[in-house]
């Protein structure tokens, strides 16, 4: 960023990636919602070179859209990634904090289902943390849900407009 150029470049192995976001796991890593159904890590080196760190299959049918990384208190070593998908799911998945010989571990996933249109799949094009135990998404049909992470259901859903809400953006005042 200080000379304001890349310093290196790295093929995801999952076609493209849709959505980046920091990933949790350490200082200096990037996680991407890729083209073939994965979640893949990447961590940035001080010099500006980039290694791949591991993936993790979300879905095997769809691609993965957009992540979201929430803030549970569910234990130190332990974080959800939220993963939206083209299959009108929001998969929950809590992942050990050390990835294992390129694969990082992952327990409790949850899926949680948007109401479909039967005319089209529904993608969901973004995911934003509120406050760690809720969440909201936006989708392709134009709709906002705000999510309970913990029990995973629908608190509530927003539906105003037939255009893809591509981004959600939450601020505190």
């Amino acid at each position: 960023f200080e000379r304001g150029c890349h310093t290196d470049h790295l093929d995801s192995f999952g076609g493209c990636g849709w959505d980046l976001a920091k990933d949790p796991r350490g200082p200096c890593r990037v996680a991407a919602a890729c083209d073939d159904g994965t979640l893949r890590s990447v961590a940035v080196m001080e010099d500006g070179a980039l290694h791949y760190v591991d993936a993790t299959r979300v879905t095997v049918d769809g691609r993965c859209a957009s992540l979201a990384f929430l803030r549970l208190d569910s234990g130190e070593s332990l974080f959800t990634a939220a993963v939206g998908c083209d299959d009108g799911t929001v998969r929950l998945l809590n992942k050990n904090k050390t990835p294992t010989r390129g694969h990082a571990t992952s327990s409790s996933n949850q899926r949680l289902s948007l109401e479909s249109d039967p005319h089209s799949s529904v993608v969901t094009w973004t995911i934003a943390d509120i406050d760690g135990d809720t969440f909201c998404s936006g989708d392709s049909l134009g709709r906002v849900t705000v999510w309970d992470a913990r029990v995973g259901v629908a608190l509530r859903q927003f539906a105003h407009h037939e255009a893809d809400v591509l981004k959600v953006v939450v601020f505190c005042d």
